[in-house]
């Protein structure tokens, strides 16, 4: 499972990916919406692959905490510290 996790009080973004959501969920404490995907079988064994091209996908456009020039838009940030090049 691809998620994304917004922290509306902070203006957060996370990316992450999941066997086990519920469980990833109750390791957060932040005030959070919620989307999510799930994917089919097939594309399971590429989940960690899908999740660092949409980090990068977003570092691309929200503020990250790596520096990379992004277009800063809707004044939030990527909380994502693992962000590729």
């Amino acid at each position: 499972m691809i998620y994304l996790l917004l922290d509306t009080k902070g203006r957060r973004f996370n990316l992450g990916e999941a066997v086990d959501l519920v469980k990833r969920l109750q390791q957060r404490t932040l005030r959070l919406e919620l989307r999510y995907n799930v994917l089919p079988s097939e594309l399971a064994p590429l989940r960690a692959l899908i999740e660092r091209m949409l980090v990068r996908d977003f570092a691309a456009v929200l503020k990250n905490e790596r520096q990379i020039a992004s277009q800063e838009i809707a004044g939030c940030e990527l909380a994502n510290d693992k962000v590729g090049v």
